[in-house]
């Protein structure tokens, strides 16, 4: 039986900021060892949204940190599931 979910971008999100960290977001993240996590096609556009245009303008990240944390995400098992014609 599959164990594979699917992950909203507030809790992938958490990973990123300290003091948005959470215990369920923690094992969201350690549930990655063995199992697939799926996300919209909008997810990137989510992803790019929250580092770019709020985190670098509020100066919560650096274009540095953004882009050090989009290489981590595409390094787990995150599916990214393409919307039918």
């Amino acid at each position: 039986m599959s164990r594979d979910f699917v992950v909203d971008n507030s809790i992938v999100m958490a990973w990123c900021f300290k003091d948005e960290t959470s215990q369920y977001a923690d094992s969201v993240l350690d549930c990655l060892n063995l199992f697939t996590a799926f996300v919209p096609a909008i997810w990137p556009l989510e992803v790019g949204n929250v580092l770019l245009l709020v985190a670098e303008r509020k100066k919560r990240l650096s274009e540095a940190d953004s882009t050090r944390f989009t290489a981590l995400l595409s390094e787990l098992p995150i599916m990214i599931e393409q919307e039918s014609p």
